[in-house]
């Protein structure tokens, strides 16, 4: 399976460790130089930023680009791809489960990752994978660290995002129309996340994607009324699937990492 590495040129550490931790995994990468503020093409520029829960800063923006950018190249394809940040702290035994992952059928997306938030996903595993299993996966929170992507469900975030200013994150929680799953136990997390689950991170990092704080984060009406449809929209989709789901934290077996 084709892996792909969105990596600031400026983040050395970042792309050391991985080098280090793919190469001890078997999984040959490519890295995908990230877009940043200074780099973010014009069509993104011209985006209205304001025009979501929050606005969105020029840092998020060049972030979802970068996303983006992969996912086209994804589109074009025919296999699935492994899309991997460069804070993508990964289980030892990965190259055997995305092996096993690759011909499964009727699938868009996989993601690998937890964050120390419940997910909404399926009570019984749709599909068994050597030391994980896949559980249809009905409503994320948070994370696009560490996820495979097949052409189908990248042509799905490619009309989902188009002309908007959103998180990258934030598009696939919310593309209903993705078949999405979630490997159980989770098999990737961003190093901040590391202490939380109970051993140390390998790789320091702190988030480029700073948030405005104070004053500069007010929101207008819109936005405080687009968040508030968001959540209505996050209560439906409990509904609409409550009779087959559970409301659970993915769990996470450390010995695995």
């Amino acid at each position: 399976m084709r892996t792909v590495l969105i990596s600031l040129t400026s983040q050395t550490a970042r792309r050391d460790f991985q080098a280090a931790q793919l190469t001890q995994l078997g999984l040959a990468y490519e890295v995908f130089d990230a877009i940043t503020p200074e780099t973010l093409p014009a069509e993104y520029l011209a985006i209205d930023r304001d025009n979501w829960e929050r606005t969105v800063t020029l840092a998020e923006m060049s972030c979802l680009a970068s996303h983006r950018s992969v996912w086209q190249t994804v589109a074009r394809g025919r296999d699935p791809v492994l899309i991997l940040e460069d804070d993508a702290v990964l289980v030892r035994s990965l190259a055997g489960f995305l092996a096993g992952l690759a011909d499964l059928p009727g699938l868009d997306h996989v993601t690998l990752e937890v964050r120390k938030r419940k997910k909404l996903i399926s009570g019984q595993p749709v599909h068994l994978l050597g030391q994980a299993s896949l559980h249809r996966l009905f409503q994320d929170r948070s994370g696009a660290a560490a996820y495979v992507l097949w052409p189908e469900g990248a042509r799905k975030l490619l009309a989902a995002s188009e002309g908007k200013a959103v998180l990258a994150d934030g598009v696939i929680c919310a593309c209903y129309s993705l078949r999405s799953y979630q490997a159980v136990p989770g098999l990737a997390m961003q190093s901040d996340q590391c202490g939380l689950y109970g051993f140390d991170a390998p790789l320091e990092t702190r988030s480029t994607l700073v948030r405005p704080r104070g004053p500069k984060a007010a929101k207008t009406f819109m936005q405080s009324l687009r968040r508030v449809n968001s959540q209505l929209k996050l209560g439906l989709r409990f509904w609409t699937v409550a009779a087959g789901a559970r409301r659970r934290q993915i769990p996470v077996d450390i010995r695995m990492f």
